[in-house]
């Protein structure tokens, strides 16, 4: 390790500044610092310039070893030295133990991982004070048996941490097979979904080809009967027609669905008038009002209003929210409220839809907006039909828009989905119609 690199001249220093060892051994000590110093610069130079490959860090880590093996043999001759030179009371002799104790508990953390290698180091450095203590008399067996329990100390604990070194290696390595199967899944999953998008939007394209056929031989033949004053058979044509449009409608939803997920919605900006709009969307929600007996309110600006957006994605995702309060109300009301609201130094086009009719509880509030799920289970989507895209798509192309659709609910009471686009807005001046008593467009 590269922050060890200097310990141990830093031991040798202390011991230099702090001890007699230059007077009383000082060619030993010039030893040490001529083979510490020797090996430390070396450590350093293999560490800055050895290169990134498997033979590099191989012929690297058996440098290291050698020049670890060198100073563990080193500092446990020294200190054997010194004990013998002047006993086991000195202050030399003290301090060179607490700076040998020292530097093989730090061994233990820097070799754990080597196993072998860190027991011969500790058993170098403090092996041969070992024994050398059972000779020196004065109750030197004492000394001997601390150095052996401290030993055995030391190899037990780097034990127990290669063990869990090689354990959490495992566990890394078996993240790693993990993560690679999971990206595997990924890319499997991906090219699933991608091909099946492929699949709905050919099959959508095919689907729409006899069904445009059918509603326009149908109004055709409308037309026809009219002229010839055979209207008894005009609202098996009408029926027709709009079956036929229903399910036009729903293919068109998982056309749209399968361009969203596939990340191929372009946004084609221009300018366009709120009123041509907003009368696009009244128009086409006035058949699903009439067949629910519902009343349509709508207030909107006095003052037209120029929006700069994809306006062919505004009405749809509008007509979606007003088509789904239809549907769900029967014979009540359904109000629309289109403002011009400043936010945050931002014109924002906010549309509000209310309705009176089944509501949602809580739990139905969070699944609206998930694909082909209805706001009820199974009895609701028997009842009112509907293929359960049209919010995923509304809340879609809001925020393509740049924008967001937020829902409220209350269960029997009715529902509020509130839409805001950010728009560039060019009027003369705004001025908003506040009249609760709105004259119903349709009733």
């Amino acid at each position: 390790m590269v922050e060890s690199t200097w310990a141990y001249p830093m031991f040798l220093a202390i011991l230099t500044a702090g001890t007699n060892l230059a007077a009383t051994t000082p060619l030993l000590l010039a030893a040490m610092w001529i083979t510490t110093v020797s090996i430390s610069i070396c450590r350093y130079y293999w560490h800055a310039t050895v290169a990134v490959g498997p033979i590099e860090l191989r012929k690297f880590a058996r440098k290291m070893r050698i020049t670890s093996i060198v100073a563990a043999a080193q500092w446990g001759s020294f200190l054997v030295a010194v004990l013998l030179k002047g006993g086991n009371s000195s202050w030399e002799f003290l301090v060179v133990q607490l700076c040998l104790t020292g530097s093989t508990a730090a061994i233990m953390t820097a070799y754990a991982i080597d196993w072998r290698l860190l027991a011969l180091l500790e058993v170098m450095m403090i092996g041969p004070a070992t024994v050398t203590h059972l000779f020196t008399g004065n109750q030197g067996w004492v000394l001997a048996l601390l150095y052996s329990c401290y030993l055995t100390y030391l190899l037990q604990q780097g034990k127990e941490q290669n063990s869990n070194y090689w354990k959490a290696l495992d566990v890394l390595h078996q993240l790693e097979i993990h993560m690679l199967e999971l990206e595997e899944s990924q890319k499997v999953a991906l090219e699933a979904n991608r091909l099946k998008s492929n699949f709905m939007t050919n099959m959508s394209h095919e689907l729409r080809t006899p069904l445009n056929a059918i509603i326009g031989y149908s109004q055709i033949l409308e037309e026809e009967l009219r002229d010839r004053g055979q209207l008894d058979l005009l609202p098996d044509l009408g029926r027709i027609r709009f079956a036929g449009n229903l399910q036009l409608g729903m293919i068109n939803q998982v056309l749209d669905l399968s361009k969203i997920e596939t990340g191929r919605n372009d946004v084609n900006l221009e300018p366009q008038s709120l009123q041509i709009i907003m009368e696009y969307v009244v128009g086409e929600s006035e058949l699903l009002a009439r067949k629910n007996g519902n009343q349509f309110f709508v207030d909107a600006p006095v003052e037209d209003v120029i929006l700069t957006t994809d306006v062919m994605k505004l009405q749809q995702l509008v007509l979606n929210l007003i088509n789904n309060a239809h549907k769900f109300t029967s014979k009540g009301e359904v109000r629309m409220k289109v403002s011009i609201e400043e936010f945050d130094s931002q014109n924002w086009f906010c549309c509000r839809i209310e309705d009176n009719g089944i509501g949602m509880s809580e739990d139905q509030l969070e699944r609206i907006f998930q694909p082909f799920v209805q706001a009820d289970d199974a009895p609701t989507t028997r009842k009112y039909e509907g293929s359960g895209l049209g919010l995923k798509i509304s809340r879609e192309f809001a925020r393509l828009l740049g924008g967001e659709v937020e829902a409220k609910s209350t269960l029997g009471h009715g529902s509020t989905f509130t839409v805001r686009i950010p728009v560039i807005v060019e009027p003369a001046s705004l001025q908003l119609v506040e009249n609760p008593t709105a004259t119903p467009l349709i009733s």
